[in-house]
């Protein structure tokens, strides 16, 4: 909740709704699955809620495949190099 609290604050500048509003609209909706209690993140255990992303996607309420088309494409930082080195070769791996 307090990572929703700050994307819709800060990032999308508006108020966010309740934390118990929160979960009664999940739990009302289809593909919502349930709370996972312990779930690793990097290196974090965390709770979090799992939702059907199928059900989701086939009811247009979400697509990461768009989303990370939208997203732009990180570049391949250049080496850099001084007048007396010879060019650097990129690895082939």
């Amino acid at each position: 909740y307090q990572y929703y609290v700050k994307e819709a604050s800060v990032r999308e500048n508006t108020s966010p709704i309740g934390e118990v509003t929160l979960k009664n609209y999940f739990h009302s909706r289809p593909y919502f699955i349930g709370l996972v209690k312990g779930k690793r993140f990097a290196n974090t255990v965390s709770s979090c809620y799992a939702f059907d992303y199928d059900m989701m996607q086939k009811q247009d309420i979400v697509s990461l495949h768009a989303l990370a088309a939208e997203m732009p494409t990180p570049s391949t930082p250049e080496v850099p190099q001084t007048i007396d080195q010879e060019p650097v070769d990129e690895i082939p791996f």
